[in-house]
């Protein structure tokens, strides 16, 4: 069964409806944030919708930024506004979208590293995987690389767009529940936090002991069968996607910084940086110093070699 949204949905594409709707969420505690965007499978991130929907609101906005010349000036107050808590899923994603129009998201919290954090157990963090562990239904993700840029948006999109800042916000909660019940057991003096854990670590054993050769043996053959997976990709392309499982191998550049471009470009801090090799972080460091971007390091980089990664993703798990 998938998630239906449960709030009222509000399309917004005039100035007076995003007046009022977003005038009353910069007033709440806490505001889930999602974007949607056209491109970003092409390198392009093109917003489109911000959608969003407050702890203490019965609607979720459908913001559409296409409708709009200055979109910035009225999310503003709600995306950059310090006292409105701000939950996104993989905020970073987010953060970008929303900085193509000029906006930044401030006082954020990520329910993808509170998952990861709390529940590491986990297949994945991603939104989908989430709503099915935590609230028992499945998330349609069949609009997700739909054409964003048309207009009019169909309702099922619009339902969807709406689903994920619900879910997300519903989520939040749940993660914050746990996080405050374990919170708990940290609290007391250091004699009190030394028998805590001897308790955990005892608790602990307890419930791996039965299992704990079964486990060792499932980690060897999950590692091993990676390391197989890895091989066998290459026959078939380097990619393969079933209806049970996708796996891909993703090449990675290997690269390091050239100590003759460093001591051409930067010969003030050279010395300083190099050692049997160059430490990215210390020239960072240095060129924070001399007033340069982080960014300046690329230009010295050479390609040293290339590997390649696996990307295994277990469907419907």
């Amino acid at each position: 069964m998938y998630y239906n949204p449960s709030k009222q949905i509000v399309y917004i594409n005039d100035v007076n409806l995003a007046l009022d709707y977003l005038s009353d969420l910069a007033q709440d505690d806490v505001v889930s944030v999602d974007t949607e965007t056209a491109g970003w499978q092409y390198g392009l991130n093109k917003l489109c919708l911000v959608q969003l929907t407050g702890s203490q609101s019965p609607y979720t906005i459908v913001f559409d930024v296409l409708a709009f010349d200055d979109p910035a000036s009225f999310l503003k107050n709600v995306i950059e506004n310090e006292k409105v808590l701000k939950i996104a899923h993989n905020a970073t994603f987010e953060l970008r979208s929303l900085e193509t129009i000029g906006l930044s998201l401030r006082n954020v919290e990520d329910t993808f590293e509170l998952a990861k954090r709390l529940r590491p157990h986990l297949p994945s963090f991603r939104l989908s995987t989430l709503c099915e562990h935590f609230l028992g239904k499945k998330l349609d993700k069949s609009y997700q690389t739909s054409n964003w840029m048309q207009r009019p948006l169909s309702e099922a999109q619009i339902a969807y767009a709406a689903a994920d800042a619900e879910v997300t916000l519903k989520i939040y909660f749940i993660l914050k529940e746990i996080e405050q019940s374990l919170s708990k057991r940290l609290e007391g003096d250091l004699p009190q936090l030394l028998i805590t854990y001897k308790d955990v670590l005892i608790k602990r054993n307890e419930l791996l002991n039965p299992i704990i050769e079964q486990l060792c043996e499932a980690d060897y053959l999950l590692e091993a069968l990676r390391v197989r997976i890895k091989e066998e990709l290459p026959k078939v392309g380097g990619e393969i996607d079933t209806d049970f499982a996708y796996a891909k191998l993703q090449e990675v550049k290997k690269t390091e910084v050239s100590i003759e471009k460093l001591r051409s470009r930067y010969p003030s801090i050279a010395d300083e940086v190099i050692e049997l090799y160059v430490r990215r972080e210390k020239l960072k460091a240095a060129l924070k110093e001399l007033g340069e971007p982080a960014s300046s390091i690329n230009d010295l980089l050479v390609e040293t070699g290339r590997s390649y990664r696996l990307q295994l993703e277990i469907k419907d798990l």
